[in-house]
């Protein structure tokens, strides 16, 4: 495993988490206040993306590994 790779994996764990939590805290106050709101869509929207993009970091650093 060269140093690309891990950074590649390591990230992609950074951006999961970051993701999950900012998930998890719109989630919280959408239901704290327990109205509909577009501006959490757009919110949840944009965790959902960071999400994704830490699943390819991750398959991009496991991939170039593998081959």
């Amino acid at each position: 495993m060269r140093v690309n790779e891990i950074a590649d994996i390591l990230i992609g764990l950074l951006l999961i988490v970051s993701g999950a939590g900012a998930f998890l805290y719109i989630l919280k106050q959408a239901t704290n206040e327990a109205k509909s709101n577009k501006q959490y869509l757009w919110f949840s929207l944009a965790a959902v993306a960071l999400l994704l993009m830490g699943l390819a970091a991750i398959y991009e650093g496991v991939e170039t590994t593998i081959s």
